[in-house]
Formats: structure tokens, sequence, C-alpha cells
């Protein structure tokens, strides 16, 4: 199940350009803006200084993986608001992959997210819902 969603981190690495629209028909995922699944506003929008060398993969404990994109929006609105209680201004990523197989947008790609301690400015987050430990 993980070795699918490592592909799309991969095409989603590589579409760079493709970010403009919500769904994207010439990409093999669909993107989800942060609007589409009923973000907060950020209070934290320090702008990300790119190209970044490193993308730091994660995945989530809690909540655990995600099947549709009603499930998948409610996920990101639950590590949204967990990561607001501590005071990070918004979702740590940047981007977040469902097990529906669409990719969520958390800070994009202009903001620093809270992910990796010191290299959180020289990297792009990107986590997998649910709990990937083998």
């Amino acid at each position: 199940m993980a070795l699918p969603l490592i592909v799309k981190l991969v095409s989603l690495i590589c579409a760079v350009s493709a970010f403009a629209t919500t769904e994207n028909s010439d990409a093999t995922f669909t993107l989800h803006d942060r609007a589409s699944w009923g973000a907060a506003a950020a209070t934290d929008t320090r702008q990300l200084a790119t190209p970044v060398p490193y993308v730091v993969l994660h995945h989530t404990y809690i909540p655990g993986a995600c099947n549709t994109t009603l499930a998948c929006a409610a996920s990101m609105r639950a590590m949204q608001r967990y990561h607001m209680g501590l005071g990070w201004g918004d979702i740590g990523y940047n981007f977040c992959v469902g097990s529906d197989g669409a990719v969520y947008e958390g800070r994009g790609w202009r903001h620093i997210g809270i992910h990796a301690g010191k290299v959180n400015p020289l990297s792009i987050g990107i986590c997998l819902i649910g709990d990937w430990r083998c």
C-alpha cells in the first residue's frame, strides 16, 4: 500500500509546475488545495526560499489512513487544529498524501513548514496520512 503512495510523492516532486489548479489532467494525481479541504487561515506565513535541497517524508500515527476525499479532508483539518494548538501557526507539512491517492496542500511551496527542526527552512515536508511503520 505504501509503494503507490511513494510513487505519487515522486510525481508530486517532479510536477512543480502542475500546481496551478485543484485537479490536474496531465498529472497522475489529484491536488486538493487548502480551500477544498477547509483549511483555517494560517498565522505563520514565513516565506520559503526555493528551490530547497531536501524533501523530508513523514507519516502520521494519528490520524490513521484515510481512504476517501471526505475522510482525508477531515484528517487534514484535525492535523491543522492540533498543530495550530501547539503554536505552529498552521499544519506543519507542505503537502500530505492520502490513501485515496490524492495530494492535499498544507503550507504549499511558498511557506516554511514545521516538520523537521533545523532543516525546516531548507526542505519541503511531505506526509503520508496514516501509520506506515513496518
